[in-house]
């Protein structure tokens, strides 16, 4: 597994994703947040926090489910912006 993180950490990660989730434009964005708090939740508390069977059904459902889990379970900061920067990026196309 990669680095601990601090209870302070995990706790601004996960609340950062909650936000993102309160407020998610595409299913896409949703599944990706699900995943990605699991698989956080995962790191920080390790195997007292869901199955091994959980984690593989997550990376069998592939695409942004998987990106998600490997995200959370890195412990890396949430990636959603680049849903967003998409969708930013083809309204100024458009609207040029």
């Amino acid at each position: 597994m990669s680095k601990v993180i601090t209870n302070q950490q995990f706790i601004k990660r996960m609340s950062a994703a909650e936000l993102w989730l309160d407020n998610c434009e595409s299913t896409e964005e949703s599944e990706y947040l699900y995943a990605y708090r699991f698989g956080l939740r995962r790191h920080y508390h390790g195997e007292r926090f869901g199955t091994d069977a959980e984690v593989s059904a997550f990376r069998k459902r592939g695409g942004v489910s998987r990106e998600g889990l490997e995200a959370g379970l890195a412990a890396a900061m949430c990636d959603v912006g680049r849903f967003r920067s998409q969708c930013y990026g083809q309204n100024v196309e458009e609207a040029q």
